[in-house]
């Protein structure tokens, strides 16, 4: 029935052209979850197992080569967008036997297992946020969890399967999800024994229970160190987490309540997946992804009060404190932020509400299973369905313009047929009838599923194949590649497009990131709040990297290639660039002043941070360009500040300026004189408040009049305050048209202080010395792979290396073989001091804690199945003994 249901709910992408790859809302699935995949299964196919990932943003930290959730790598990336479907189904099959065994350990009824199993396989958390996997994936992990505990539980030697289940939120999620169930882990174990304590149970046997139980815990943990150690290494370096935690918690904001128009969502999330709406209707106060999911089947509802029917004091006891668990957690907006690790609000119920959903189904099936024994007062669950349908009427009038009423009716139609039904079944003598009334109910569970959640799987912007190839079918680094020189090169390619992970899927080196979890590094958090849009300054850290404009800093990152769609023939020519192909697909432009990946700095060519952070922010990526930017602790500054501008009387001026001012709803047109100039700069001032995933579009398009030739700017930015300066190949233009196109997240963007004026010949000159500079140490990158970097320079003079890699400390720096010290460089980057003369230089991503991590990991999985291996024959030498003396 289970596999029925799975297959029935999603036919379309079965055997139609549909993919489970979700766009519009849920659209974190094509614009994250695939490519991390995709990418995943690219890296492995090149044998790269490094954590260090070269491919997400300038280069992060990534472990996600044990994940569960990356099941659909396994065939490698042209068969991911197939087996997302795949891995989906799996999770629902799986969640729902793992429950069905699990609740086989509490002695209830096939029935009341039936119930269960379905419950936890179709509950709302598994079926509306599948495009999130992790959370799909916690409530396989819950299940997983709990039939470990009572395996082991029932028998202390059954071990097999709880340390995996220990460590499957790590290996799936990293360190918050371990942390957290974990904990629900230890209070499940808690529950346990005392709802079960009875006099078998002593003080020497709890003891000898405890310490076999937390060595399994401690099995669990060295299952997980695999994704715990770079996880935590992660989490320790990252702004995102500090800021956190430094947003504080009292325990007096646990008694912060949920307010009145949360708490009636959350009751009525109990009775129905879609009663907020689907993906492409929701209606909630919050988002399809925060949204409580609490919903995992009606008769669990039903049976919740009968729980405590034919229970002992101290069984009812034990049941009061789970509920009342799971009710603070309904109540308590401030439980609610502690349980998130104060990493979303209280009115977020995605990262931390899965152990509820365990606790309805636990208590539900409980009480359902004394229903279907037959309670002694039958009618009281006539009573408490009609309680509990006037409770659904009352929250849901209070969020009226909230809900669709369709399934509304639907919920409380299957409400009041389970009420008749036990009412029947517990008053009526007749065996027949008795046996009708539970084969209504083996029939209507799953239909009941079937109709609350299969509009949440179809009424959603999934792509298909066409779609999906449109996305990610073809690679800019392939138009790159056909016309990149002969011998090896190593280089960045600039493709700004809105799916910012596209470097990820197409294993190119990007400068676009979206970086859910932890964000970016503390270092890298750095250099983007010191240059460029002030964003990450505001907010300080942002997952979201959108690309860079600015001539030096895309110099100083490699930037070799932009890349645009030949479909987009009127998009700008950039100052520095040249077209050098275009294949019908992409053209390709070349940056002739970009550096390697690794450059050297002269030791009187240095800045400290805090004189670097004087200079004025339009002007930093310049005087990065020009003098290396060093901690204030690493020796003198030299001081030596920038100047382009020329001295003489012929600096240019402003060709136009205009006061006017660019909005969502006005755009700005005006003339100006055209130049000789070979250049003209674009400089505009963009003013938003700054926001997580806040970004604006603008266009700026030069036109000649005589020509009637355009070029257009199109600017893609975060949400802030940036002074935009853009250079470009003048084409005799005379005119400028400026309009925001687009936003998101961005509500108040305004471009003003537009002007145009001459970009001079004595700029241009100035800007191609300061690359000289950069280039004269002749340095080379002969590959980037695997978390290892190989390359030589030239040095001049003693200077300092000084790469592109973002820093982290397990980066370990070998010059011509002999390991030295590395250092901050450039606020966020990875460099050295150099002697003068030739080197040979090596950066390795060290990799001694994964390597600790897989062999504690196979270690300990093979103890496990010696220890295991030794028991099955232990109980075979047990059974034959015992047949022979019988």
């Amino acid at each position: 029935m289970l596999l029925l249901v799975t297959c029935a709910m999603y036919w379309r992408f079965i055997f139609c052209d549909d993919l489970l790859v979700y766009a519009g809302s849920g659209s974190d699935s094509i614009g994250q979850t695939v490519p991390f995949i995709v990418n995943e299964a690219e890296r492995i196919q090149s044998g790269d197992f490094s954590i260090w990932n070269q491919y997400q943003f300038l280069g992060s930290v990534t472990a996600q080569h044990l994940s569960p959730d990356y099941l659909p790598m396994v065939f490698g990336s042209d068969a991911v967008p197939v087996m997302m479907l795949v891995s989906q189904m799996l999770k629902i099959v799986s969640a729902g036997v793992f429950f069905y065994l699990f609740t086989g350990y509490l002695g209830v009824s096939r029935i009341s297992r039936y119930a269960a199993g379905l419950g936890c396989a179709f509950c709302s958390r598994m079926i509306a946020l599948a495009p999130w996997t992790f959370y799909t994936l916690e409530v396989v992990i819950v299940a997983a969890l709990l039939w470990g505990f009572e395996r082991f539980y029932a028998d202390n030697k059954k071990i097999a399967v709880l340390p995996f289940a220990i460590a499957a939120p790590a290996l799936g999620g990293g360190a918050y999800p371990f942390v957290l169930y974990l904990l629900v882990l230890l209070g499940y174990a808690v529950f346990r024994v005392g709802y079960s304590w009875d006099a078998g149970w002593s003080g020497r046997r709890l003891a000898a229970f405890s310490g076999k139980f937390l060595l399994l815990v401690a099995a669990g943990v060295l299952l997980s160190l695999p994704a715990l150690v770079p996880g935590l290494s992660m989490l320790l370096n990252s702004p995102r987490v500090e800021n956190d935690l430094d947003s504080g918690f009292g325990l007096a904001s646990l008694l912060v309540p949920s307010d009145w128009t949360m708490l009636a969502e959350e009751v009525v999330k109990l009775f129905s997946t879609s009663i907020l709406g689907t993906m492409q209707t929701f209606s909630g106060s919050t988002n399809i992804l925060n949204t409580p999911y609490f919903y995992c089947g009606l008769l669990v509802l039903i049976g919740l009060p009968f729980a405590f029917f034919g229970k002992t004091k101290r069984q009812k006891i034990w049941l009061g404190v789970i509920v009342l668990a799971a009710a603070f957690y309904f109540l308590s907006w401030g439980f609610r932020y502690l349980l998130n690790g104060f990493s979303v609000s209280g009115d977020d119920f995605r990262q931390s509400s899965c152990w509820v959903i365990a606790v309805l189904l636990f208590v539900g099936i409980l009480g359902l299973d004394q229903l279907v024994k037959k309670v002694p007062r039958p009618l009281l669950a006539v009573w408490w369905g009609g309680a509990l349908l006037v409770a659904f009427t009352a929250f849901a009038f209070l969020i009226f313009d909230e809900i669709d009423w369709r399934y509304f009716v639907l919920a409380s139609a299957f409400l009041g047929a389970y009420m008749v039904v036990f009412a029947v079944f517990g008053l009526s003598k007749s065996r027949r009838l008795v046996a009708a009334c539970l084969v209504f109910v083996v029939a209507a569970v799953p239909c009941e599923f079937f109709v609350q959640n299969y509009k949440m799987v179809t009424q959603a912007t999934h792509l298909t194949r066409d779609d999906y190839w449109v996305q990610l079918g073809t690679d800019p680094e392939d138009s790159v590649t056909a016309v990149s020189s002969e011998r090896e090169d190593t280089y960045r390619i600039d493709y700004k497009t809105a799916l910012l992970t596209r470097s990820m899927a197409e294993t190119y080196l990007g400068t676009q990131a979206y970086i859910g979890g932890s964000g970016p590094s503390q270092q890298v958090a750095d250099f983007l709040s010191k240059v460029g849009n002030d964003y990450v300054e505001e907010l300080g850290y942002s997952r979201y990297v959108y690309g860079f404009y600015d001539s030096a800093l895309n110099a100083l990152l490699g930037v070799k290639y932009l890349v645009y769609p030949s479909s987009s023939p009127d998009l700008y020519e950039p100052f520095g660039y040249h077209e050098v192909s275009d294949d019908g697909v992409y053209r390709v432009l070349e940056n002739e002043y970009a550096l390697p990946l690794m450059f050297g700095y002269d030791a009187n060519e240095v800045i400290s941070e805090s004189d670097f952070s004087s200079v004025d922010r339009a002007d930093r990526s310049l005087q990065m360009l020009k003098t290396a930017v060093l901690p204030d602790d690493a020796g003198e500054s030299s001081r030596e500040g920038i100047s382009l501008q020329p001295s003489d009387s012929d600096a240019p001026v402003s060709l136009a300026q205009t006061d006017l001012e660019v909005t969502k709803e006005d755009q700005v047109h005006f003339d100006f004189p055209s130049t000789t100039e070979e250049y003209l700069e674009l400089s505009m001032r963009l003013d938003a408040t700054p926001s997580e995933s806040g970004n604006v579009t603008i266009d700026a398009v030069f036109s000649a009049s005589e020509t009637g030739q355009k070029e257009r700017v199109s600017y893609y930015t975060a949400a802030g305050e940036e002074d935009i300066s853009v250079q470009l190949k003048n084409r005799s233009y005379d005119q400028l048209d400026v309009a925001i196109v687009a936003t998101s997240a961005c509500d108040d963007p305004v471009v003003g202080e537009i002007s145009v004026r001459p970009y001079s010949n004595e700029e241009v000159i100035q800007f191609g010395r300061m690359i000289d500079n950069r280039l004269s140490s002749s340095s080379e990158v002969e590959s980037y792979h695997n978390g290892i970097l190989r390359g030589s320079i030239d040095m001049d003079e003693d200077g300092y290396l000084a790469t592109s890699i973002p820093w982290n400390e397990s980066w370990r720096v070998f010059v011509d073989g002999e390991e030295v010290e590395p250092m901050l460089i450039n606020l966020g980057f990875l460099g050295a001091p150099l002697s003068q003369g030739e080197h040979e230089i090596e950066l390795v991503y060290d990799r001694a804690s994964l390597m600790l991590g897989y062999a504690s990991f196979f270690g300990v999985s093979i103890l496990i199945a010696v220890i295991c291996a030794g028991n099955a024959v232990a109980r075979r030498r047990t059974g034959l003994s015992r047949r022979r003396q019988g």
